[in-house]
């Protein structure tokens, strides 16, 4: 009896062993991760042992998990995002984020000058894709035990109206108002799903061209993007990627909150 005692002790002791070693890590599914911003995202989470699944019509540079996705066909997201937690092995997983990333300016001008097809296309990317993923997200994680994120990247265009930016603006404020109302919701969940926006600031990216290929007659702010970048004042992508994950890995986050660089001690232009 006392030799079978020992053995069950040594078992109980090795599995616990076993437990304090094992390495739990970290999962970031981020779309629009082949390009711009989400690209750095990607980059920095592979220096790490994070699981990393982009969300993007190609494929990034590198060990992360790639699912094609086309943003502006809301009736695939469904399955896109089921098959992404089918394929995750949740109990070796720490914690879970979503950062909606994706997003698109074009196009550009007066509201009447634009075409019914292209309305549709920015605000299916920037506005409805994000509220989907960000819906379907929560009903596949609400059991997970560990931390649970979201993070829509918003914009300064947010608060600020442009001319030209219609489309741009009202998706961005109405993503942040969305993240408002989620957080709300989630207080009233047991361990809910912490949501925040984060403002990256002007940064060095596709984006950035394509505001300065544009004509003054459609965007009149033109010159002052131009300024930007004459002055090198814009954000590297990379920077703010690294600026943001710090700032989660802090854990003191407000949920329903819109953050930028200045929150995390990073410095960008106004």
């Amino acid at each position: 009896m006392g030799q079978k005692t020992s053995y069950f002790v040594q078992v109980i002791k090795f599995a616990v062993l076993s437990t304090q070693r094992r390495q739990f890590m970290d999962m970031y599914i981020i779309t629009g991760g082949s390009r711009g911003l989400g690209a750095s995202f990607v980059r920095h989470l592979e220096s790490t042992d994070a699981v990393v699944v982009s969300l993007s019509r190609t494929k990034p540079p590198g060990r992360c998990v790639h699912k094609s996705v086309d943003l502006s066909r809301p009736e695939i997201l469904g399955e896109i995002m089921v098959s992404v937690f089918k394929e995750t092995d949740l109990s070796e997983v720490s914690s879970v984020t979503l950062i909606n990333n994706a997003g698109t300016l074009p196009p550009i001008g007066p509201v009447q000058t634009l075409e019914q097809e292209s309305i549709l296309f920015n605000t299916t990317v920037n506005f409805m894709a994000p509220i989907l993923l960000t819906s379907l997200f929560i009903r596949e994680i609400q059991e997970f035990p560990g931390d649970k994120r979201v993070v829509n990247i918003s914009s300064g265009a947010a608060m600020t109206p442009y001319e030209g930016w219609s489309l741009y603006c009202a998706s961005k404020a109405g993503l942040e108002q969305f993240t408002r109302c989620v957080a709300k919701e989630q207080e009233r969940v047991n361990a809910g799903v912490l949501i925040i926006n984060f403002n990256p600031g002007v940064m060095d990216t596709d984006m950035q061209a394509t505001i300065r290929e544009t004509s003054d007659q459609q965007f009149p702010t033109r010159q002052r993007f131009m300024d930007l970048h004459k002055n090198q004042v814009l954000m590297d992508p990379d920077v703010v990627a690294a600026c943001l994950l710090r700032g989660l890995g802090d854990g003191d986050l407000v949920s329903g909150e819109t953050y930028g660089l200045a929150d995390f001690n990073c410095l960008g232009p106004a």
